[in-house]
């Protein structure tokens, strides 16, 4: 019996290291290494042996990880907060220096503000030409050329 107490808190030690490394992360990635923990620490207090203590860690850490990840994550995950720059998104613009991506050239005026700008598909537009914003990347706009209507 003392063997089976010393195992115990080992389980004991191994909760608490996970415990400190759940802390020390901004990410879920330990708490189902604690959840195996506690059923392994009652499986020693149970008498079982060494070899089903591990056991029951593997798979209640895998149950765990498997079952709980998708709803813990879903709990947690913030809504994206979109920036005062994602408001270009979608906006027309006019292009107020010829773009030109193999160059890095190119800039757009959009919302009364101006912008670095790239073509998403890499061709060259025209200064003057209105433009759809497709995407922000970094502090660039990526845009595409609008199609004129006759």
């Amino acid at each position: 019996m003392p063997l089976q107490f010393e195992l115990g808190w080992l389980w004991l030690l191994a909760l608490v290291f996970f415990i400190i490394l759940e802390a020390a992360t901004v990410q879920m990635v330990a708490i189902w290494f604690m959840i195996g923990s506690v059923a392994a620490f009652v499986c020693s207090l149970l008498g079982l042996g060494i070899g089903w203590e591990i056991a029951v860690f593997i798979v209640v850490s895998g149950l765990s990880l498997v079952m709980l990840r998708p709803l813990i994550k879903k709990r947690v995950e913030a809504e994206r907060i979109p920036t005062n720059a994602d408001m270009v998104i979608g906006r027309v613009g006019v292009v107020s220096e010829e773009i030109n991506n193999d160059e890095g050239k190119g800039r757009v005026r959009v919302m009364n503000l101006d912008w670095a700008a790239q073509a998403l598909d890499g061709e060259r537009i025209k200064k003057n030409a209105k433009v759809n914003v497709h995407a922000i990347d970094g502090v660039k706009l990526i845009v595409v050329p609008l199609k004129e209507e006759n």
